[in-house]
């Protein structure tokens, strides 16, 4: 009688686990998923909601405005149990002059070479010219070590521009 309660009580976890595995996955792909989604504002075609990039990000520290994008890496197959999945995010973020000037003093920047754009259309911003910089130790501030990926900074302007995984 036991063997058959323990046998039980093993299935009914495994059924719980893949549940909540299930709906995790659910809810991140929701967050992330480039569809028609209600979740988050949107402005031609990006995401302007602040609160996710603040969650992820909040060292960027009080912004005027932000243009994104985010993904799941890989598609699950419909055959595959849903599963929490890696994510890309790529956008821009608009300094206020007070953070502008206080990343612009604090870290030395290189010129990133004339050549180098970033990863998503930048005619969003209405900026007639970007000059992009990086500094090693701004990205390693921003970012934590749970992301991989850039931020740059384009000092003229006070914009960010960041491209991440997670």
């Amino acid at each position: 009688m036991s063997l058959i309660r323990h046998k039980s009580s093993k299935y009914i976890s495994v059924i719980l686990a893949v549940l909540i595995i299930g709906i995790a996955g659910y809810v991140i792909y929701g967050l992330f998923s480039d569809n028609n989604s209600t979740i988050g504002q949107s402005e031609n075609g990006y995401r302007v909601d602040k609160e996710p990039i603040i969650n992820r990000f909040p060292k960027l520290g009080n912004f005027e405005k932000c243009y994104w994008k985010a993904d799941t890496i890989g598609k699950n197959s419909r055959l595959s149990a849903p599963a929490p999945s890696s994510y890309w995010m790529k956008g821009f973020v608009i300094l206020n002059s007070k953070e502008l000037d206080t990343f612009k003093s604090q870290y030395k920047w290189l010129d990133v070479e004339n050549s180098w754009k970033p990863s998503l259309d930048a005619d969003i911003l209405k900026v007639q010219s970007l000059k992009w910089s990086y500094s090693e130790d701004f990205n390693n501030y921003i970012k934590s070590s749970s992301y991989v990926g850039k931020f740059y900074l384009d000092v003229e302007n006070g914009i960010v521009f960041f491209d991440v995984q997670k």
